[in-house]
């Protein structure tokens, strides 16, 4: 899936859990961090987003991992939300536990959504090399049709929490 795709949906899930409570959201930023957890994975290629803010890292990402390698599975994951612990204590940046849940909500989500194309991911890689993937292909109209729907609901969990995103007249 593309940046927006993502992004959407990083949004609508990180919004959705802490409705339903799920989710304890204490710190301010919680939806940048989801935000920020969803482009993370694809540090490992370099025409990314985040591959292009950060070329150097991205291209060593790329070679010695392969785009939707090790960063695109549960350790992947995990080893992620584990240096982000080490920084927030280190710096003792309140609301760790806060951003750590964002992070991995984003993280997961990009995971989900990658799944469901032709390329697909290893969720279980390296211990597991099984491959799951689905019938979109990135840059689709249904990876389009998918952000519009996810913007739609974004809008619609938002006003169930008590935001005003659209006032119609």
């Amino acid at each position: 899936m593309r940046f927006p795709t993502h992004a959407a949906a990083a949004g609508l899930f990180a919004l959705a859990l802490a409705k339903a409570g799920i989710v304890s959201v204490t710190a301010h930023g919680y939806l940048l961090f989801a935000l920020f957890g969803s482009i993370l994975p694809d540090i490992d290629n370099h025409n990314s987003k985040i591959g292009r803010k950060l070329p150097g890292f991205s291209r060593v990402a790329e070679f010695l991992l392969g785009h939707r390698g090790l960063y695109h599975s549960l350790l992947g994951c995990a080893v992620t939300l584990f240096l982000f612990f080490l920084v927030f204590r280190a710096f003792s940046i309140s609301g760790t536990n806060c951003y750590l849940a964002a992070i991995a909500i984003g993280f997961l989500s990009h995971l989900v959504m990658d799944t469901l194309t032709t390329k697909g991911i290893h969720w279980f890689r390296p211990f597991y090399k099984l491959w799951i993937r689905g019938p979109f292909d990135t840059g689709s109209w249904v990876d389009t049709a998918f952000t519009i729907s996810f913007l739609i609901l974004i809008g619609a969990v938002a006003k169930g929490m008590g935001f005003s995103v659209l006032k119609l007249v």
